[in-house]
């Protein structure tokens, strides 16, 4: 293959995938729906940096959503026998936990699927 031959096919093709990508259908925002794309990963990541920074490092998410609008996650989590509801503001960083339901655990709590 002699050099340069490599090149001139790039421009048609960046111009058909940028031409397929530009004519894909935008996604409908997310108005209090409830699915996985409100739970976006990187976010999640960055949920649970934050509960480790603040204390929280030995807790279980049980839900939590990403709210795009107000830049925050709010949700539930378990922490040594006791659901607590947080809210979390990406931000500002700021995480605010309150303690909702103490709970005694007499036999091994089962996964529900």
């Amino acid at each position: 293959m002699a050099p340069g031959s490599s090149n001139s096919l790039l421009p048609p093709a960046l111009k058909h995938i940028s031409a397929w990508v530009l004519d894909r259908p935008l996604q409908p925002d997310l108005l209090g729906q409830c699915c996985d794309r409100l739970r976006p990963a990187p976010i999640g990541l960055a949920l649970r940096e934050a509960l480790r920074a603040n204390g929280h490092g030995n807790s279980e998410l049980l839900e939590w959503h990403w709210d795009q609008r107000l830049g925050r996650a709010e949700g539930w989590l378990w922490q040594q026998g006791v659901v607590q509801y947080f809210r979390w503001c990406r931000g500002n960083g700021h995480l605010a936990v309150r303690a909702q339901l103490r709970c005694t655990e007499r036999s091994p709590l089962q996964v529900l699927a």
